[in-house]
């Protein structure tokens, strides 16, 4: 309630409580709190915050969860090629000519984990997917609803998996996952949602 109605003091009383900024939000508190306009179940403050354009909320709690992170991802261990991709990736943007004026790019690429991780010592696998990839996920996309990795053929005889890969914890973006599975770093410039943003914009008319 205090994201909805902008009391940062609300917000401040619960993190010095104690209070888990990542925590989402139970279906029985959507119930309680009787707002479907506002609450839905697995939102965290982030997500309100986003949703209710609370700027300085989302400054302070984004920097709270970031602390609170971690991982140490191939994109945060080599700062420098990370920098150089991103680069490349803004170069390699388009937008067509003529009246439908979208963004596009022009590389496809695959991001895949080295086939090596497989040569390493069991508990050094272990630590390495721990840093990468969202177990909870994981488990979720395996074994409550088997989405991926469920052919016998790909899995076990061609011993190719698809992996849930950590996603940041500001909200679950379709875009950050778009670079990841491309490129394996995060959209942390913007530069596919100014990219998007443009396009809706400037195509509005169709």
């Amino acid at each position: 309630m205090g994201v909805v109605e902008g009391d940062l003091a609300a917000i401040e009383a619960y993190k010095s409580s104690g209070g888990d900024i990542a925590r989402q939000l139970t279906a029985d508190e959507v119930r309680l709190l009787n707002r479907p306009s506002a609450f839905d179940v697995g939102y965290t403050l982030v997500h309100l915050a986003i949703r209710f354009q609370r700027q300085d909320m989302l400054a302070i709690l984004l920097t709270e969860v970031s602390q609170h992170a971690a991982k140490c991802i191939p994109a945060m261990v080599c700062p420098e090629l990370t920098e150089q991709i991103r680069r490349e990736i803004a170069a390699s943007l388009h937008q067509r000519k003529g009246d439908f004026a979208c963004y596009f790019l022009t590389d496809l690429v695959t991001f895949t984990l080295p086939a090596d991780i497989e040569d390493l010592p069991p508990t050094v696998q272990e630590k390495l997917f721990d840093e990468v990839l969202d177990r909870d996920v994981q488990k979720e996309l395996e074994e409550e609803s088997p989405i991926i990795n469920w052919s016998l053929e790909l899995g076990t005889r061609l011993d190719s998996r698809l992996y849930a890969l950590w996603n940041r914890t500001a909200g679950d973006c379709l875009l950050d996952s778009v670079l990841q599975a491309t490129w394996g770093i995060y959209d942390k410039d913007s530069v596919l949602r100014k990219a998007l943003h443009d396009s809706l914009h400037d195509c509005s008319h169709w």
